[in-house]
């Protein structure tokens, strides 16, 4: 809202759910032959494993709203269960129409559909993924793409600082350890969302959010910003006269490509017209 400055959810607006999840290690118990350890030869296979891994937390926020989350009890991660967090987040992320992660589309979401398959619960309904770290790595080359370096490097703090054995400890249902990492997650679901808002101008793809309020509600037709006026399709606040865009080149078959820069995010907006 321009008058009070505060975000106000529309309900035709797009649901954009920020995740990020946490998951213990594998637990394993082999005998190998020493000199395979001398010379780093030992394998591990499927019958070694007594205890594989299990989500031991997860953390999320609608966007520019709070973050909230769910961790398993001491007694859950004795006993390796995560079924009961994993309804939560499935119960989460069916509300979404976008997810956004850090290099989620190869962790998170995949590591969250194993356990939703494992423990037989319905499938997730179709949600559009927008993996941060894959879009900046798309049209830059920072030094490092881990999440704490782009945070940091963009002036935001970093992620948060852990005790030792951290993971050791969860396993082990130590309450305070689970707590922190709850905590933990949720300011890695905050660093994602500061870094998202803060490099989505620049992406080449975004979905188009416009395209959801343009179907209920109309632009205000008293912003004195001309004729045909367009949403901007990735912050929505940012309103752009058709006369603002300028021919760039033509198609083969007669349409022109016109660009517009958004005035609130800074957004190259694309659109076509044909003459």
């Amino acid at each position: 809202c321009k008058k009070c400055g505060e975000y106000k959810d529309h309900p035709a607006a797009p649901r954009v759910l920020f995740l990020d999840i946490e998951k213990s290690r594998v637990r394993i118990e082999t005998n190998v032959w020493e000199d395979a350890i001398k010379h780093r030869q030992a394998f591990v296979t499927p019958d070694d494993i007594t205890g594989d891994w299990f989500m031991m937390s997860w953390a999320a926020c609608w966007m520019f709203g709070d973050t909230f989350g769910a961790v398993v009890t001491p007694k859950e991660a004795k006993n390796r269960d995560d079924k009961r967090i994993t309804k939560s987040i499935r119960d989460t992320m069916k509300l979404a129409d976008f997810v956004v992660t850090y290099n989620g589309d190869k962790f998170d979401l995949k590591k969250i559909n194993w356990r939703i398959i494992f423990h037989k619960l319905p499938p997730l309904p179709n949600f559009g993924s927008m993996d941060v770290m894959k879009y900046i790595k798309d049209v830059s080359a920072p030094t490092s793409a881990g999440l704490d370096f782009i945070a940091k490097q963009l002036g935001y703090d970093g992620k948060a600082e852990n005790p030792p054995h951290l993971w050791e400890r969860c396993e082990a249902g130590e309450k305070d350890m689970l707590d922190h990492l709850l905590f933990y997650n949720k300011v890695d679901v905050d660093k994602t969302h500061d870094v998202y808002l803060h490099t989505r101008a620049y992406w080449k793809r975004h979905p188009n959010f416009a395209a959801f309020l343009d179907l209920y509600q109309e632009i205000d037709k008293t912003l004195d910003v001309g004729s045909n006026n367009h949403r901007c399709p990735r912050c929505l606040t940012g309103v752009i006269s058709n006369n603002k865009f300028e021919k760039k080149k033509q198609t083969p078959v007669g349409y022109f490509y016109k660009t517009a820069t958004c005035p609130n995010c800074g957004t190259v907006v694309y659109k076509t017209h044909r003459e």
